[in-house]
């Protein structure tokens, strides 16, 4: 995706490629003040599970699929954006993020979205869907560990494989919540 073409692979990853972690810069959510944890402020939202963030486009059945821009509901998200690219970027292969993250609650799900935000500010996703993780239990623990509300906790969201040129002049989008209803359910 972006370059419109077909490319092929014996493996994934592609060799002779790098694998590189990325990090953007930080912006929290309008409606949530930073905390301090440790060495440096933390970024936070507000989620009710009354009101749960929807589902815009992605694989889902039941709701329109497809392409659709992710900024009508980005104001609910915790939202980080690169700055607009100085050349094209390919990314093929495996998504994850790392995140670092508390709840208030003794368990929660964390809804990650990656996306590539055009010049005209358009934000889509370039593959099928965002990816959800339950908080805890903790992969390896008893069923019965949960996590400490206030405690901070590693966690990685795999955002499955992608193919996708990032263009020069756009940039990268990570969208962050708690809920994508209905598609994301933690299994």
């Amino acid at each position: 995706m972006g370059e419109n073409r077909w490319r092929t692979a014996d493996a994934l990853p592609v060799a002779g490629d790098a694998r590189r972690g990325l990090v953007p810069p930080r912006r929290r959510a309008p409606d949530a003040a930073p905390r301090r944890t440790g060495a440096e402020h933390a970024d936070g939202y507000r989620y009710d599970p009354d009101d749960p963030v929807p589902t815009l486009g992605g694989a889902t059945l039941n709701i329109p699929g497809g392409a659709y821009d992710q900024r009508p509901i980005e104001g609910r998200c915790l939202v980080y954006t690169s700055a607009p690219l100085e050349r094209d970027l390919t990314v093929i292969g495996d998504v994850r993020c790392v995140l670092h993250a508390m709840s208030t609650a003794p368990d929660t799900d964390f809804v990650v979205r990656l996306t590539d935000v055009h010049p005209d500010g358009t934000s889509r996703a370039p593959h099928a869907t965002g990816s959800c993780a339950r908080a805890l239990p903790r992969v390896g623990e008893p069923a019965h560990v949960r996590s400490t509300p206030g405690r901070v906790h590693e966690l990685t969201v795999d955002l499955w494989a992608t193919a996708n040129t990032f263009r020069k002049g756009h940039r990268i989008r990570v969208a962050v919540t708690s809920s994508s209803f209905p598609a994301s359910t933690a299994t």
